[in-house]
């Protein structure tokens, strides 16, 4: 896996730990946004 990768993965995770804690609407765009999804 290249740092890019494990990076993106970091984001991504953090990103769900957000909406998941704070159950924000706009958490949701950047999260599909970081995930690539």
């Amino acid at each position: 896996m290249s740092l890019d990768t494990i990076y993106k993965v970091t984001i991504c995770l953090m990103y769900i730990l957000i909406f998941i804690i704070d159950l924000q609407v706009d958490a949701v765009d950047l999260w599909i946004s970081a995930c690539d999804l």
